[in-house]
């Protein structure tokens, strides 16, 4: 009966050490996600409008991140768009601090006086370290042309070309 005493304190210290070990939590370490996503998933604006702020939401961010997304389509960047942040090397990069709840960039559309087909802008949310996305990944522009169709003019050759405009209502072209 005397190993009893020795006996009962081992089996605390190690019940003990026990509770202590499981007590921890193994993620501690861990940054949490963002889980971020576009807050809707189109929108169509005039070739000669305003800028638009496209807006990504998700939960207050406990980090400091950067949100990516991949740009593509059929408008051509510099020429018939420009973005704020900039898009660089096909992706367009948005800062989040700590607190955050949303993230923006600016999408400004560039008039001329070309016509041409409706052009299409396509943002997508690219999964980088502490982003995890959310049902709307990814965005579409479009930018209906302004242009009018009949008041294009035609080269036929180096000295003759012709306006459909005009050529409609029966004047000279050249």
């Amino acid at each position: 009966m005397h190993y009893e005493k020795p006996l009962i304190l081992a089996l605390m210290f190690v019940a003990g050490t026990l509770l202590v070990l499981t007590g921890c939590n193994k993620d501690e370490g861990t940054i949490p996600a963002i889980e971020v996503g576009f807050d809707e998933s189109s929108t169509i604006i005039s070739e000669d409008g305003d800028a638009i702020t496209v807006t990504l939401v998700f939960p207050a961010s406990k980090i400091n991140a950067s949100i990516v997304a991949e740009i593509s389509g059929t408008a051509v960047y510099g020429t018939d768009y420009t973005t704020s942040p900039a898009v660089e090397s096909g992706t367009i990069a948005m800062s989040v601090e700590k607190g955050d709840t949303e993230a923006r960039f600016t999408f400004t559309p560039i008039d001329n006086e070309d016509y041409n087909e409706d052009l299409t802008v396509i943002a997508e949310l690219l999964e980088v370290d502490n982003i995890d996305l959310s049902s709307i990944t990814t965005y579409t522009i479009t930018i209906s042309d302004d242009g009018d169709p009949l008041n294009e003019t035609i080269k036929i050759d180096d000295e003759q070309s012709f306006n459909m405009k005009n050529f409609l209502k029966g004047t000279s072209n050249n």
